[in-house]
């Protein structure tokens, strides 16, 4: 090895090898050397580990560094950073500045700094606490999520942009006995008054308002609500309804789940349903109307129902003789 010291020169004319470095100690293979123009590389037993580019990047575990510091490992391992203190306040700080905003994230793990915080626009924007609770707008989540937005709406969006995607947002308790699932809405002291939740125990789905239940639909899909009642009861519906004119040819005026009608006779129509009631045993009522004054027969008007279609006799007084009104209507409850 030659040592050259030439006025300004220094040390020179020695690059060196990671196998055996320009510089170095008694250990041969691990030292400084330099392997391009404008580049410092560092060795340690043979390899290189390190090197500054002629761009001024740092590579820790690579050769071709494309920012100021990159790391590269094949254990998992980037960095490790831990401070000694016992004053247990250690925090890293990543902070990204220019003239107009400061944005960066910063991570602790102990009393003095125990949250990750990230901010852009000189101000954070979210965090994650000791608990693991995530604050977005607010520096003190009280729950898992906690959003908070002090102007304009406070939207959370979940968007599918392909015909095969779903946007959804799922609710699940894992456990054998589970809780309810439940999604509350409200104001500053109210926040529970508007509710919607499933009881995954009875498979029932409720509605909430003014924090009391006014709805459900029960594991049956049957129909449940507060009317009156002071709390939920089963809602029985109605099936089909028909408004027709029974003379001349019979013509519907309005109707819904009815397909069409069946003149039979005099005072006698059948009602065809477009859907079909769960079995014959539904209730049904029938009123009729001539020029303006309602003329509900005083004989049988309902006869031979089947689940397919609803059978009437309009008659007058209580003998046999029937008549077509000139409106005749027809409610089938179940």
């Amino acid at each position: 090895m030659s040592l050259i010291l030439s006025g300004t020169d220094g040390l020179s004319d020695i690059d060196g090898t990671a196998a055996t470095p320009a510089i170095r100690g008694t250990d041969a293979n691990t030292g400084i050397f330099f392997p391009a123009a404008d580049t410092i590389a560092f060795a340690e037993g043979g390899a290189e580990i390190a090197r500054f580019d002629s761009s001024g990047n740092l590579g820790l575990g690579t050769t071709s560094p494309v920012a100021k510091l990159q790391t590269n490992s094949t254990d998992g391992t980037i960095a490790i950073f831990r401070t000694t203190s016992g004053a247990n306040n250690g925090r890293l700080n990543i902070d990204i500045s220019d003239s107009a905003a400061t944005a960066g994230f910063a991570v602790g793990g102990n009393s003095t700094f125990p949250a990750m915080t990230f901010s852009n626009g000189g101000a954070e924007r979210m965090r994650i606490d000791s608990s693991g609770n995530v604050g977005i707008g607010t520096a003190s989540p009280s729950t898992k999520l906690h959003v908070v937005s002090s102007s304009g709406e406070n939207k959370i969006i979940s968007e599918a942009t392909a015909a095969s995607q779903q946007a959804s947002l799922s609710l699940v308790v894992q456990a054998a006995t589970p809780g309810q699932t439940v999604i509350y809405m409200g104001k500053t002291g109210a926040t529970t008054n508007g509710q919607v939740g499933y009881d995954p125990n009875t498979n029932a789905m409720y509605f909430y308002t003014s924090n009391s239940e006014r709805m459900r639909i029960d594991s049956s899909g049957n129909l449940l609500f507060n009317s009156g009642y002071g709390s939920v009861a089963t809602a029985y519906g109605c099936r089909a309804w028909v408004n027709f004119n029974g003379t001349g040819t019979v013509a519907i005026r309005a109707s819904g789940n009815v397909s069409s009608l069946t003149d039979d006779g005099v005072g006698k129509y059948s009602v065809n349903f477009s859907t079909s009631m769960p079995d014959a045993n539904y209730a049904a009522v029938v009123t009729a109307e001539e020029s303006g004054a309602i003329a509900t027969s005083s004989g049988n008007n309902l006869f031979q129902q089947t689940a397919g279609v609803g059978r009437i006799g309009i008659y007058v007084g209580t003998g046999s003789s029937g008549y077509d009104p000139e409106q005749v209507n027809y409610v089938v409850l179940r």
